[in-house]
């Protein structure tokens, strides 16, 4: 059993579904922006399971309408903030069925 064990350790290392394999989250944002600006959003995203769980994501804050306050954006990142989370695949709208491409 030692064997096969290994075996699907390397494979899960291989496809990017093991516990240990770094996922890499790119973060888009207008200039000035800063990661404290943004960790509440993603803190958010994640809560709201829009944020991309595979190997690579994407997370576009430019696409966040300017102007908002706080209130008024955390209300737009827990119900559209699919829009803003690539691949679409893994960040679909709420009870859609359908894949984004």
């Amino acid at each position: 059993m030692t064997a096969v064990t290994r075996r699907i350790a390397k494979l899960e290392n291989q496809l990017g579904t093991s516990d240990r394999t770094p996922r890499i989250l790119y973060l888009v944002c207008k200039a000035g922006t800063t990661q404290a600006d943004m960790d509440p959003d993603i803190q958010i995203l994640r809560e709201s399971a829009f944020l991309p769980t595979g190997r690579i994501g994407l997370v576009d804050f430019g696409r966040i309408p300017r102007g908002l306050n706080a209130e008024e954006r955390e209300k737009f990142l827990r119900e559209r903030g699919w829009e803003i989370c690539f691949p679409r695949r893994t960040a679909l709208p709420p009870g859609s069925t359908r894949r984004l491409e």
